[in-house]
């Protein structure tokens, strides 16, 4: 979050939010600022806490916390993550400012350079760069991804950060393990969706209105059908129902039923559709062809007629044809 900054005398600064109004929270903190630092801000046009950079916790001589909703001297708790940010082209940490009193997080902001972030202070430096990591650490990280797999959630990210950080150390990671990772979530998935399959259903019936909306067998084209929402519902239920126990519940299976039948009916309307669709496109075809035909075997007669009444003979009728082609542009017509 931006604060901006009000000086208050030998390098001492409060970093306040402007425009606070009864339904914003009100942030301020008084910092201590390196001759670096003041610099930097004085280069800001916005004079912004982002533009210091990192600042270390025992620069902070005050804080305003919005839970104790009172100004508190001394430092404040910090907490550094290094995430791996494949989106920016630099890396930086959060920063999580936290009461002593308290222990809630009244500042959060971002610092480029994690490098100058003392690694006591990192609770998690994905990129294994500034603080280094160990066997446990490794460890830790892939048994929080096995518990998100319990959880339906295939930690990828997390996957990837045990990796590199097991290449930093040249630790060996058991990859038969992770690879037990994707069955796991899908299992704990399926039995969710089991779980939550009535909830589905009756969200499915609610807006069955749609199934007589059509549907459209081109991929370019959204169909009604499609724009409604219905359709991202019925695919889910199409795509785990070869997967899932059976609900016990009668009615419920006879809910589902009536949705395949419903879904089914739709395709089944639209393929009439396209059959008659296609057999009024023929006829115009077909017409069409025929209307051209005709005009032509008319132009063919006239030819005849004419060129025995100008006295044009074959040789010369069929050097006239070869060279009777339709010009592009006013450039190409020639005179006879």
């Amino acid at each position: 979050m931006g604060l901006k900054a009000i000086p208050a005398g030998d390098g001492v600064y409060s970093f306040v939010n402007e425009n606070v109004s009864p339904h914003t929270r009100h942030y301020e903190l008084t910092i201590k600022l390196t001759p670096e630092q003041e610099k930097s801000l004085a280069a800001d046009p916005h004079e912004d806490i982002y533009s210091i950079n990192f600042f270390h916790p025992e620069q902070v001589l005050s804080y305003f916390c919005d839970k104790c909703n009172e100004a508190i001297q001394g430092n404040p708790g910090m907490q550094a993550y290094i995430r791996l940010r494949r989106d920016l082209k630099r890396q930086v940490a959060d920063i999580l400012c936290k009461c002593k009193k308290c222990d809630n997080t009244f500042y959060m902001g971002l610092a480029e350079n994690p490098a100058q972030i003392p690694a006591e202070l990192i609770v998690i430096d994905e990129t294994g760069d500034y603080k280094k990591p160990t066997p446990e650490s490794i460890e830790e990280r892939l048994k929080q991804a096995e518990d998100r797999a319990k959880d339906a959630f295939l930690d990828s990210d997390g996957i990837n950060v045990c990796r590199r950080w097991a290449e930093k150390i040249g630790y060996k990671l058991d990859e038969e393990r992770i690879k037990k990772l994707e069955p796991i979530q899908r299992e704990a998935y399926l039995r969710n969706f089991e779980k939550n399959l009535p909830d589905l259903v009756e969200e499915i019936r609610k807006d069955s209105y749609a199934f007589m909306l059509g549907t459209s067998a081109s991929d370019e084209e959204c169909s009604m059908f499609e724009g409604t929402g219905l359709a991202e519902q019925v695919d889910k239920l199409l795509e785990n129902l070869p997967h899932i126990n059976l609900p016990e519940d009668k009615k419920l299976r006879e809910k589902i039923l009536k949705i395949l039948f419903q879904y089914r009916k739709m395709y089944d309307t639209a393929i009439t559709q396209t059959i008659t669709e296609k057999a009024e496109m023929e006829k115009k075809f077909n017409d069409d062809i025929q209307s051209c035909q005709n005009v032509s075997r008319k132009t063919t007669q006239l030819i005849s007629q004419y060129c025995e009444k100008a006295g044009i003979d074959k040789e010369t009728l069929d050097k006239i044809a070869d060279d009777s082609t339709i010009p592009f542009s006013l450039d190409e017509i020639e005179d006879f």
